[in-house]
């Protein structure tokens, strides 16, 4: 990574169209405009029907993906679907999200908390 680059990690949790979803796509595109900044939105919970509906546009704006990487909790996803999941997405596991966090110089967290 560039010396003056900046990590940002997005946890979503929340359903697919929820308030904290949509805040959570305006931060995204809000840290794409950054210079330097590499962007991980990793989708766990009711989030990784984003997924399934394979909606990449509504998180970079229309754009291209770029610097973004949209992972998927692995086990999540397995509990609620039984295909693979849409272009664009890729499955991970909870020990990437937690070496992504503690390499990250930004997390951000969107949704709910142990099902609330």
């Amino acid at each position: 990574m560039h010396e003056d680059s900046h990590n940002v990690l997005i946890l979503v949790r929340s359903a697919p169209d929820s308030a904290a979803t949509q805040q959570a796509r305006r931060e995204v595109q809000k840290a794409r405009s950054g210079f330097r900044h590499e962007v991980v939105v990793f989708f766990h919970g009711d989030a990784v029907a984003e997924a399934a509906a394979g909606r990449i546009a509504d998180w970079t704006g229309g754009e291209e993906a770029g610097s973004v990487k949209f992972l998927v909790c692995q086990a999540a996803w397995k509990r609620r679907f039984d295909r693979s999941v849409a272009t664009g997405f890729e499955l991970s596991s909870l020990v990437q999200f937690w070496q992504l966090a503690i390499d990250a110089d930004q997390v951000l967290t969107f949704g709910a908390r142990h099902g609330k």
